[in-house]
């Protein structure tokens, strides 16, 4: 996949789950590996297309985890 493609496969992703998501979330649901979903998420939030919450969640290994939500202006990348 290309960057572009997937940002906005990330961005679809987050739009899915109005209540956020973890990177473990998206890379599952991509079938994507962590380091490119990290790199994403860093890039959006960078940019200012994605936000991290206060809020953690739990990955499958028991570590918290940020939760990702989606801005208005990420919402252009869909």
């Amino acid at each position: 996949m290309a960057t572009k493609t997937v940002l906005s496969s990330v961005a679809t992703q987050l739009k899915k789950r109005e209540k956020g998501a973890i990177s473990e979330q998206i890379e599952k649901s991509l079938r994507r590996s962590h380091s490119s979903i990290s790199a994403a998420l860093s890039r959006m939030e960078d940019a200012g297309f994605v936000k991290r919450t206060t809020e953690k969640r739990q990955t499958t290994s028991g570590r918290n985890a940020s939760v990702y939500v989606l801005t208005k202006a990420g919402h252009s990348l869909i």
